[in-house]
């Protein structure tokens, strides 16, 4: 299993199976929507999609939070890309994308359990921010799983 994470060398000798490669492309496009959504119109996404009151908070703190949450969707452009990367050139690290995408996913939902931060919402319903949270989460489980199963090869 290691040697599939880690290859000794990166190139485009993928083992897994082809539709590992087919949700790796539809998880970058969605990160890649994702991460540039929020660093264009971060104010909005930090109002509606993560329900975090701004206004209730003071001008710097304010500030601080648009920034970093700009910073944040460059770094999910820069994992986006390294997946992109994996698909076009080095498809050997294509269970290596996955493993960095869920590491840091899973990450992130420990963050916010360990601390979380005040939200504006107090509906019941889930979000579609939290739907779509769950359907990257299943893709990449997935992904992975079929990325490190050997895939039958016709002779």
């Amino acid at each position: 299993m290691l040697g599939r994470i880690f290859p000794k060398q990166l190139d485009n000798d993928y083992r897994g199976y082809s539709l590992a490669i087919f949700l790796l492309a539809l998880i970058v496009l969605a990160k890649v929507a994702i991460s540039v959504n929020t660093i264009v119109n971060t104010r909005f996404v930090i109002e509606t999609a993560d329900h975090v009151p701004l206004d209730s908070f003071g001008a710097g703190a304010a500030a601080t939070i648009v920034f970093l949450f700009k910073a944040w969707g460059l770094a999910h452009l820069l994992l986006a890309a390294l997946g992109l990367l994996a698909m076009i050139r080095y498809r050997a690290m294509i269970p290596l994308a996955y493993l960095v995408l869920l590491l840091e996913h899973i990450g992130r939902k420990t963050f916010i359990m360990i601390a979380p931060v005040p939200i504006a919402s107090s509906s019941s319903e889930p979000s579609l921010a939290f739907v779509i949270n769950l359907l990257l989460l299943g893709g990449m489980l997935i992904g992975f799983a079929l990325s490190q199963s050997p895939a039958q090869r016709r002779a």
